[in-house]
């Protein structure tokens, strides 16, 4: 999960807003949030519980063959 990882709610924010400058190997587009949307955003990926519910990993071939809906 997030808090495993050493994912702050700092972290999540800047990662959400422009994930390229976090990770330079991201496909996740920018968001350009106000400060507070960034910070809820953070808090509720850091209230997942992802060890009664797993999390699912998505390739990025899966989601191209998806489309745009």
């Amino acid at each position: 999960n997030m808090i495993a990882k050493r994912r702050n709610k700092d972290y999540l924010m800047r990662y959400v807003h422009d994930p390229q400058s976090v990770n330079r190997t991201s496909i996740m587009p920018k968001y350009d949030l106000p400060a507070a949307d960034l910070a809820a955003v953070a808090d509720f990926l850091l209230s997942l519980d992802f060890g009664k519910y797993s999390a699912k990993t998505v390739l990025k071939e899966e989601v191209l063959k998806q489309g745009v809906r």
